[in-house]
C-alpha cells in the first residue's frame, strides 16, 4: 500500500536546490565564521550572504535585523523573554489569544508567573482576531502584543496590517508567530512589525534553522550567554549548513509563492470537497476559502469520534495526519484553539488536520479522502457515541445549522438526531475539565 503524507506542517522533503546548497559545508567545507583564517571568513562570507537573503524576502531594513535560531521556538522565546527581560517595570502588560501554539503560550504562561498580566482576546469563530477588541484592551501598561501571523491549525490569516498600525499608534511591540505562514504567505514585515518568527523544515528547508526578525531599535536581552555570535543575542557555533541551505529554502518559496499558493489551495479545496461528500457530520473549521486562510491547511471536526483514534486508524490505513499541532501530539489533549474559538467539546475532540505541500497533487487528494472516508467508518463502527447517536440517544452538535448534506442517508440520520418537543435534552457536554 502507497501511504499518503498529509502531515507536512511536521516536516517537508528537502527540496534538491536546498541540499546541493547545503553539501558542501557538510562534506568538505567546516569553517567556523567567528575565525579569522581563510577557512573562517569563508564561512563568514556565507553566514553573510544568507542573513542577506532572508532580510530580502523579508523585506527588512538591514541585515542586521537577521537573527539565526535553532527553530521557530527558540525564535518567538527569545522575542517574548527577551522583550519582558526589557520591559519598563510600570509596563508588564501583554495581549495575545488563547489560539497560541505553545512556542508563545508556554512563555506567556512563564512570564505570567513572574508577575506579568497576560490579557487573551476573544477571538471570532474562525479564529479571525477583532482589532478593534485589541485596541479596547491597550492600556498604559501595555509593551507587548503577541499572536501569530497565520494559525497553525485553522490556516486562520490575521490582520496584521491594522495590527502593526495599531501597535505603532499606541507604542507597543508586536510579535509574530510565522511559522505556519512561511512559505505560503508574503511574509514582507509591514510597518509595526517589531519581531517576526520563522523556521524552513515546512516548506523544504532543513530542521534545526529558524529566524527571528528584530526590527532596529527593539532591544532583547539574549536567553544564551558566551560568544558574541549573531550580535550578541544568540551565543554559540552558527550551524551553517542549516541556515545556507534555510535560506535558500526560503529564496525559492518567496520567488515560488504564487504558484504554490495556487496549488496548494487546489489540493485543500478538492480533499474537502470530496470529504464533505463522503464522510457524514464532519465540519469545516477556520475561514472559508480565499486570502483570509493559508492555502496549505485543512483543519476538520468528525463528530462521535475522537481525533487521536482517527490518527492512529489513518496510519495503519497508510495515511498520515494529525490531531493538532506538531508540539502537542504526545500531550493527547484537545488544542486549546478548540476552546477560543468556542467549538463544542463533541466537535472539538475529533478534530484532525491535514496539510499539504507544494509537491501534492489532486490525485492524491482524492485518494486521501477516500481513505479518510474508509477510517472515519470504521473507527464510527466502534464508537459509543456514534452508536449511540444511530439510537436516537445523542444529538449532532452540527444540526440543523452546519450540516448541509443532502443524501438520503444523512436525511435520515438528520430526522432520527432531532429530539421531540417533549425530550430530554440528550446534546453531548461542552467542555470537561
Amino acid at each position: 500500500m502507497n501511504r499518503l503524507l498529509f502531515d507536512r506542517q511536521s516536516g517537508s522533503p528537502l527540496r534538491p536546490e536546498v541540499w546541493e546548497a547545503m553539501e558542501p559545508w557538510l562534506r568538505s567545507r567546516h569553517g567556523d565564521p567567528s575565525a579569522v583564517h581563510q577557512e573562517g571568513l569563508e564561512a563568514r562570507d556565507a553566514l553573510e550572504k544568507s542573513r542577506e537573503s532572508v532580510a530580502a524576502c523579508l523585506g527588512a531594513g538591514s541585515p542586521e535585523e537577521i537573527t539565526f535560531t535553532s527553530c521557530g521556538t527558540e525564535a518567538m522565546n527569545l522575542a517574548l523573554l527577551g522583550a519582558a527581560a526589557n520591559a519598563e517595570s510600570s509596563r508588564r502588560h501583554i495581549i495575545s489569544t488563547g489560539l497560541e501554539h505553545p512556542a508563545i503560550a508556554e512563555p506567556l504562561r512563564h512570564l505570567e508567573k513572574r508577575g506579568f498580566t497576560i490579557t487573551r482576546v476573544q477571538v471570532e469563530s474562525d479564529g479571525s482576531i477583532p482589532v478593534e477588541r485589541v485596541q479596547e484592551l491597550i492600556t498604559e501598561e501595555t509593551f507587548l502584543i503577541a499572536t501569530h501571523w497565520g494559525h497553525h491549525e485553522f490556516g486562520t490569516v490575521q490582520p496584521i496590517e491594522a495590527l502593526g498600525k495599531l501597535a505603532l499608534e499606541r507604542g507597543v511591540l508586536l510579535a509574530l508567530d510565522g511559522v505556519a505562514a512561511a512559505g505560503y504567505l508574503d511574509l514582507k514585515v509591514p510597518p509595526g512589525v517589531s519581531m517576526l518568527s520563522l523556521s524552513t523544515h515546512r516548506f523544504g528547508g532543513p530542521r534545526g534553522m529558524g529566524v527571528l526578525f528584530k526590527r532596529r531599535g527593539v532591544r532583547l536581552e539574549p536567553l544564551l550567554f558566551g560568544g558574541s555570535q549573531e550580535m550578541g543575542l544568540r551565543a554559540g557555533s552558527e550551524n551553517l549548513p542549516a541556515i545556507i541551505g534555510g535560506a535558500k529554502a526560503l529564496e525559492l518559496a518567496t520567488s515560488e509563492l504564487g504558484s504554490t499558493r495556487e496549488s496548494t489551495g487546489k489540493v485543500t479545496r478538492v480533499l474537502w470537497n470530496t470529504i464533505e461528500e463522503r464522510v457524514p457530520y464532519v465540519k469545516l473549521n477556520g475561514p472559508r476559502w480565499g486570502n483570509d486562510r493559508l492555502p496549505q491547511l485543512l483543519h476538520v471536526s468528525v463528530e462521535f469520534v475522537e481525533g487521536e483514534a482517527l490518527v492512529l486508524a489513518g496510519d495503519f490505513a497508510g495515511l498520515a495526519l494529525s490531531s493538532g499541532h506538531a508540539c502537542a501530539n504526545q500531550s493527547l489533549r484537545v488544542s486549546p484553539s478548540m476552546q477560543a474559538v468556542g467549538l463544542p467539546y463533541s466537535l472539538a475532540v475529533g478534530s484532525v488536520r491535514f496539510s499539504v505541500d507544494r509537491n501534492h497533487t489532486v490525485e492524491q487528494a482524492e485518494a486521501a479522502a477516500e481513505r479518510f472516508s474508509s477510517v472515519v467508518a470504521k473507527v464510527r463502527g466502534m464508537s459509543e457515541e456514534w452508536l449511540a447517536f444511530e439510537r436516537g440517544e445523542r444529538e449532532s452538535a452540527l444540526l440543523p445549522v452546519d450540516f448541509l448534506l443532502d443524501s438520503e442517508e444523512t436525511k435520515a440520520l438528520r430526522l432520527k438526531s432531532r429530539s421531540s418537543p417533549d425530550s430530554p435534552d440528550r446534546r453531548l457536554p461542552d467542555w470537561k475539565a
